[in-house]
């Protein structure tokens, strides 16, 4: 099920620490687990890899999802973050599309980073 984030919109730049440019896609319950995915052009093939948006997606997930949660008066156990270079419909392939993926569980209103 697709939910619209209150007070987010896909127009709008979300900040991150790197800097990088980031838009907000859109968010799926996907049993249980909330998923929030955000489009960076940036990343991969040439760009910013893993490694150099990882504290982003740390970042998304405490400032960005933790708060559109409270607003929904959402509880969740876990969190998934997707960066993707471009649109891509979910569980679709899209090999030329780089996606990096990060998961959270959410305990005490903070996100805790899972072997993924």
């Amino acid at each position: 099920m697709a939910l619209g984030a209150a007070n987010a919109s896909a127009e709008e730049p979300v900040e991150v620490p790197s800097g990088l440019d980031v838009v907000f896609h859109d968010w799926l319950d996907d049993q249980g687990a909330h998923r929030f995915r955000f489009i960076a052009p940036e990343i991969g093939q040439g760009g910013k890899q893993f490694d150099d948006v990882v504290d982003d997606m740390a970042h998304l997930c405490d400032q960005f999802v933790l708060p559109q949660l409270e607003i929904q008066e959402l509880q969740a156990s876990q969190v998934v973050i997707s960066l993707m270079a471009e649109p891509v419909d979910f569980g679709e392939m899209a090999p030329g599309v780089t996606q990096f993926f990060e998961s959270y569980s959410v305990e005490n209103g903070l996100c805790i980073w899972e072997l993924f």
